[in-house]
């Protein structure tokens, strides 16, 4: 077995392959397709002398990824951890993250990747690398890793089957396992926009401070307000549709039962932040976002969009969803297929160069 790294794998969300794979053909030319399953790909680096040190793909489909070690098969299951911890002996690892390929596109709020299966196998792994000396007793099994940590990736792609790699914790994704954030879910979450936001902050580290206003524009019924008042937020929801209760009585909330296009803009004045979710098309959106941000009556500092798709084939125009929003002033614009998204994407806008690329 050798660690000479040749092959990176990427996991993302099922049923985006092949816009992940035409994404890559554009923006990392230097790596060839070489293995496709649900949610899990791989590619060979296509000069061999010029191999990076670390891997780096900047797609927005891709959840997580890092270098691939290669595949080992058993039917007992520890024997399979035992495969999987010899492949990763010759490594000094600061975490491991072991999780369920997501083999189906995601029908609840979050992807289930932790599964019984995948958390015994994983102790039995962790066990071994920690009686071998490759990973500190303390490190607890799909820890969050710290930033430039070296991690241990195991997959388990079927009951019998292991899938074998490393990567270097740079990318925002890559410190979680699987690419799946950690997020804490409140007694009653109202929607699914409320984990969307809650990961969409930790990701563009958009700085929302306590007392900050905010506009939620498509409000209702409630899940991304309710994530804004959860960090201490003072938010206007604007949506024609009914809000929560839990929403609607809180003092830090107001509601216009309107389109955000039909509030007169002197109202959004002193709005610091901007959020949207509308189940509408990503052009309907923006020329609604545009109508309010770019008027000189406005002053919102920054933004979190979600942007819908109804073919995976319109990733292919977030390059110009994006030099769009920087047309209106906004100087750091980034996008990511969060791991809450279904097939939608998020757009994070800055007017100020402080958002940290990840």
């Amino acid at each position: 077995m050798s660690l000479d790294p040749k092959f990176a794998f990427i996991c993302c969300q099922p049923g985006a392959e092949i816009a992940l794979k035409s994404d890559l053909a554009r923006e990392a030319p230097a790596w060839r397709f070489a293995f496709s399953r649900p949610g899990f790909l791989t590619f060979k680096w296509v000069d061999e002398a010029t191999i990076p040190d670390k891997v780096q793909f900047r797609s927005v489909l891709a959840r997580t990824f890092g270098w691939s070690i290669g595949t080992v098969r058993h039917d007992d299951p520890a024997e399979l951890a035992s495969l999987a911890a010899e492949q990763l002996a010759a490594l000094q690892l600061s975490a491991l993250h072991v999780w369920r390929r997501q083999s189906r596109a995601p029908t609840s709020a979050f992807p289930k990747i932790w599964t019984p299966e995948s958390t015994e196998i994983g102790e039995q792994i962790r066990l071994q690398l920690v009686e071998r000396g490759v990973l500190a007793n303390d490190v607890q099994l799909n820890s969050q890793a710290n930033r430039g940590a070296t991690v241990g990736d195991v997959v388990v792609m079927e009951s019998n089957q292991l899938w074998v790699g490393w990567h270097t914790a740079l990318a925002f994704g890559q410190r979680w396992s699987g690419g799946v954030p950690s997020i804490e879910l409140p007694e009653r979450m109202i929607s699914r926009a409320y984990l969307k936001l809650k990961e969409g902050l930790m990701w563009s580290e958009l700085p929302l401070d306590a007392g900050d206003r905010v506009i939620d524009l498509g409000s209702a019924p409630g899940g991304a307000s309710q994530a804004l008042l959860e960090c201490g937020a003072k938010v206007l929801g604007v949506d024609p549709a009914e809000m929560n209760p839990d929403v609607l009585n809180h003092p830090n909330f107001t509601h216009l039962r309107k389109r955000g296009s039909d509030v007169q803009r002197r109202v959004y004045r002193g709005y610091r932040w901007l959020v949207a979710d509308a189940n509408v098309a990503p052009k309907h959106t923006l020329d609604t976002v545009e109508s309010i941000v770019a008027h000189n009556a406005t002053d919102v500092e920054g933004m979190i969009l979600t942007l819908k798709l109804s073919d995976w084939r319109m990733v292919d125009s977030i390059s110009e969803y994006i030099r769009r929003v920087q047309s209106w002033g906004f100087e750091s614009v980034r996008c990511r297929h969060l791991a809450s998204n279904h097939q939608e994407i998020c757009l994070a806008a800055l007017r100020r160069k402080n958002m940290r690329r990840r």
